[in-house]
């Protein structure tokens, strides 16, 4: 069976976690979840390993089981719950997947906000493009209309398989809920450069503007161009935006991850105010990165900027990301 959910009250449930290995010296918990606990490690009675926490009845997230203790740093020793037959699956091919794709066993309580803008409908559909710039490949979206505007978004093999932006873009423009936008989806062709290109890098910058931008045909002016990123993505959204306000005047940060660039961020935010709008968001389970998140938004609101800021029941996840983008463009364009 499935981990046991209890509803304790109008917004809290119990879940209770099940495992069988009687060999096992310890069986722990890991993934976002753990955020919710002091220990991550069962407790065993004869062959079978149980946890209990408590948790939002809203939340959705993935989990895994790792072994004998020495596996909880290997992300890549972990293993999905057999009782459990919900999976999410990170395709092979992802920048920090490689070769071999990453099964997740999905938890959702009952409160869990369905999907609405990241499923496909029965909706005229933009058309996608597969273009090679910049030393990489980069996905162009146009959409089913005249473009009014565009989005720039990184990690785009991402945002075109586990987080489909373009289903996104369908189906707000098809709901007149956002004015029709052309996109631009850059891969990260690996972890190392990824790090590299993401975290404030001028050069990075300079190649985005000057030869990725203008793959899109689309001349439209700041008000009308959103940079947008997750993770570490978003504070390249949140640089470029903070340098190039003449290029994009509205920045789409997701689960921003401050910490991987100490202060660079908050220097220019402190250092001149630019006509940026902002949206910024971060899952409750996010640990480290929860509190950076909510110090970056009243930083920004001291500075006198526009922002809408969001937390949602979840971990750094792009299960989360896929809905969380829409919400981002309708915050900032929608109609």
């Amino acid at each position: 069976m499935a981990p046991t959910i209890e509803r304790i009250a109008p917004d809290r449930a119990r879940v209770t976690f099940t495992y069988e290995d009687a060999a096992a010296r310890s069986i722990a918990l890991s993934g976002a979840i753990t955020a919710l606990m002091d220990d991550p490690v069962l407790e065993r009675d004869g062959s079978t390993w149980k946890k209990t926490v408590e948790a939002p009845s809203d939340l959705r997230t993935v989990y895994w089981f790792a072994r004998n203790g020495d596996e909880r740093e290997d992300w890549r020793r972990w293993f999905v719950d057999p009782l459990n037959p919900n999976r999410y699956v990170y395709p092979a091919g992802l920048e920090f997947t490689a070769d071999g794709e990453m099964v997740a066993s999905m938890l959702e309580l009952p409160d869990a906000p369905p999907y609405e803008w990241s499923v496909e409908r029965d909706v005229p559909r933009g058309e996608v493009r597969l273009e090679n710039a910049a030393g990489r490949h980069v996905w162009v979206y146009s959409p089913p209309c005249e473009p009014a505007g565009l989005l720039v978004l990184f990690d785009g093999l991402q945002y075109t398989t586990i987080a489909p932006a373009p289903v996104v873009l369908d189906n707000l423009v098809a709901a007149n809920r956002i004015p029709p936008l052309a996109a631009v989806l850059p891969d990260s062709l690996d972890t190392a450069s990824r790090r590299r290109e993401l975290a404030c890098n001028a050069e990075w910058l300079r190649v985005v503007v000057e030869d990725l931008v203008p793959l899109a045909g689309v001349d439209a002016g700041p008000d009308m161009t959103v940079v947008a990123g997750s993770s570490l993505g978003g504070v390249a959204a949140a640089y470029a935006a903070l340098e190039r306000p003449d290029v994009f005047g509205n920045a789409l940060v997701q689960s921003g991850a401050w910490p991987a660039v100490p202060g660079k961020v908050e220097r220019r935010v402190r250092r001149r105010r630019v006509p940026v709008r902002w949206y910024l968001d971060v899952g409750t389970l996010e640990g480290e990165l929860l509190e950076p998140n909510r110090a970056m938004r009243r930083l920004l609101e001291e500075r006198g900027y526009e922002i809408t800021y969001r937390e949602f029941p979840g971990g750094h996840e792009f299960l989360w990301w896929q809905e969380t983008l829409a919400w981002g463009l309708l915050a900032l364009l929608g109609e």
